[in-house]
């Protein structure tokens, strides 16, 4: 069994942001503050509307006072170019889509292999980052952490770098499986993790604490940006009726969309108390992610596939 695990693909966005408004902008839209150029730090931030509601989410890295790099693993292109311009008026700031120029290499270690996974990488001369600091070669940027959890080297660049990562790595550890970013693998990982979605888990109907985003991805500190009202009154006096769980899916077979609906509802009895938007199976284990209301934590619980068939869940995260 490898240390680590090892994931490669493109992300579903990547924008570039250019112009001499781009960060003045860009400060004036997240839900948090974003660091200067001369910090080299990678941020995770939200995007809401004027309700307070989750529109998107990005990760990115300040390059200039001029130029900055967003992307993020869910939120589809379209989705998140719309977002990211709605609220240019005057503003000097060019947007351009550099999804299809930039591939990302994920290494997620195992409990036990996180020095390892470290000694391997140094071994194939390969910088590497124990931060979120983002360290510059001269064709690659690459940080510490990713969606699956703070440990994770995440290698951004462009196709050919890759192919020379790989190759590095196989020849440190034999036979390594190198996963797609979309694989059940990458998934399953991310449940198990409680990590949400944007907008597949939470979207523009959902406050961003009901996907457990809090400080520091809210600022409530920070100056103005769309939907900080609501989120300082949430602060406040807000008291949250659903949110974000991981669930034990106890089923014989795959769950697919072939035998069941996903998102599907999650129900007591015969009500309907959340809905089960992620699901993936790994070593015969499967693993969901989705909302349930606060008082149906203590309920039992249960899905139901196509054909009528009512399979238990149950909370394992609280």
């Amino acid at each position: 069994m490898s240390p680590f695990s090892v994931f490669h693909g493109f992300s579903s966005a990547c924008v570039h942001l250019s112009g001499k408004d781009a960060l003045t902008y860009l400060r004036s839209q997240l839900t948090n503050s974003i660091p200067i150029p001369d910090e080299k730090q990678v941020f995770y931030s939200l995007w809401l509307n004027e309700n307070g509601r989750v529109l998107a989410d990005s990760y990115g890295f300040v390059q200039s006072e001029d130029s900055c790099l967003i992307w993020s693993y869910y939120t589809p292109i379209e989705s998140l170019m719309n977002t990211i311009q709605k609220n240019i008026v005057a503003d000097e700031v060019e947007l351009t889509d550099v999804t299809s120029d930039f591939e990302f290499t994920i290494l997620h270690p195992s409990e036990a292999g996180n020095e390892l996974m470290r000694k391997t990488l140094q071994s194939a001369g390969f910088t590497h980052s124990s931060d979120s600091s983002i360290v510059e070669g001269d064709d690659f940027f690459v940080i510490g952490g990713s969606p699956l959890g703070k440990d994770d080297i995440a290698f951004i660049a462009e196709p050919a770098f890759h192919k020379k990562l790989h190759s590095a790595l196989n020849q440190e550890i034999s036979n390594l499986k190198i996963l797609n970013l979309e694989s059940d693998a990458f998934e399953f990982a991310r449940i198990s993790n409680g990590v949400t979605a944007v907008p597949k888990d939470l979207g523009h109907r959902n406050l961003p604490q009901e996907g457990r985003f809090r400080d520091p991805v809210i600022d409530y500190h920070k100056g103005c940006f769309p939907g900080q009202e609501i989120m300082a009154r949430f602060r406040k006096s807000g008291k949250l009726n659903k949110r974000i769980r991981v669930f034990d899916i106890e089923c014989n077979k795959t769950i697919t969309s072939d035998n069941y609906d996903i998102p599907s509802n999650i129900y007591s009895g015969k009500t309907a108390g959340g809905t089960l938007s992620s699901i993936a199976t790994h070593e015969d284990r499967t693993l969901g992610l989705g909302l349930l209301k606060e008082r149906f934590i203590d309920k039992s619980l249960h899905i139901i596939g196509k054909n009528g068939t009512v399979t238990p869940v149950t909370l394992i995260e609280t």
